[in-house]
């Protein structure tokens, strides 16, 4: 059932990116910018973030309680209470990395972006999102090379200090997920039954290699991870759990697991096969999509293919519709 749901959502994730193309495709052809489109998007989700941060800020200052709250939750059930928005997912992190997507997703409006980008960055702290931060600060580096990588003797003087800058962010911020990896076998122990630890990226970490190169080709099949998670032969020094659960690695490592390498080098294929034939925008749309790929999002998140419709929209060689 779940590969047959997972099938389902796929379909759906291409249904939009259709409409999304045939939107953006309706403007352009008529003259208009494209950046009319994602300003509409962009405002529906800044009266979405009120909400959320009005919630939080109602919690944090303890006008409503936390353990009623439907939209946050506590981060730290083994220690002093952390307050997390999680907005309509199941934790911070895939809010972050929504946030994340639209925070990026103003650099393509024309004009003034400030106000979007502090709204979209305050619910991504509020969500305490590493995965989200992470993706910021990469954007914000590569915009920066961007600016200046026609200037040949400019270039590698801004490599050096955007890599070591990028390093130290990338690091600080995922100190936590360091420590828990490097500490597992102490850990594990004593949160067998923390479905926060247990569950996801930490440990799909172990688990996920072990589906791999046991089905390398062609892997495991779509939307199997939740159903073999549990085989003794991929659970090593895991325990079962009885919650549907997800790898929470990102596209390109969901790819290997369930379509083996096969199934990656086509999609791989089809990514690049865009970025080499169509415009500038799009090809900063796709390394887009790569990014938010990288850092956690799953290929059925509906939004990520709002990247491939537009991608597709912009005519190959030119586009005047969008900021460099």
């Amino acid at each position: 059932m779940i590969s047959v749901a997972r099938f389902i959502e796929y379909l759906a994730c291409l249904a939009f990116a259709v409409i999304t193309y045939k939107t953006f495709k309706f403007y352009l052809d008529r003259g208009k910018e494209a950046s009319l489109v994602i300003k509409d998007v962009l405002n529906i989700n800044v009266l979405i973030s009120f909400i959320f941060i009005i919630a939080y800020l109602l919690t944090y200052f303890n006008i409503e309680r936390l353990e009623t709250s439907s939209l946050l939750y506590n981060a730290s059930p083994y220690s002093d209470p952390t307050i997390r928005l999680r907005g309509f997912y199941v934790e911070g992190g895939p809010l972050g990395l929504l946030y994340c997507f639209l925070f990026i997703l103003t650099f393509w409006l024309q004009g003034k972006r400030w106000f979007y980008q502090a709204i979209f960055f305050t619910v991504i702290l509020m969500a305490k999102s590493k995965a989200g931060l992470v993706g910021v600060i990469a954007w914000l580096a590569y915009k920066f090379y961007r600016r200046f990588h026609n200037t040949v003797w400019l270039k590698p003087i801004i490599i050096l200090l955007i890599v070591p800058v990028f390093i130290v962010a990338f690091t600080k911020i995922a100190q936590e997920y360091i420590y828990l990896l490097s500490n597992v076998d102490k850990i594990l122990p004593n949160r067998l039954t923390d479905t926060n630890f247990v569950m996801g990226r930490i440990a799909a970490v172990f688990i996920a290699p072990n589906m791999f190169f046991d089905n390398t080709l062609f892997g495991i099949g779509l939307g199997n991870y939740a159903l073999l998670r549990n085989n003794p032969e991929y659970l090593g020094m895991w325990p079962t759990v009885k919650l549907w659960d997800a790898p929470g690695l990102g596209v390109f490592i969901s790819l290997l697991v369930d379509h083996g390498i096969i199934g990656f080098l086509l999609f791989c294929s089809l990514l690049y096969s865009i970025y080499k034939s169509y415009a500038t925008a799009s090809k900063q749309l796709i390394l887009l999509f790569i990014l938010i790929s990288m850092l956690g999002v799953q290929l059925h998140f509906l939004y990520i293919w709002f990247l491939i419709g537009m991608a597709l929209a912009f005519p190959a060689k030119k586009s005047k519709a969008v900021n460099e």
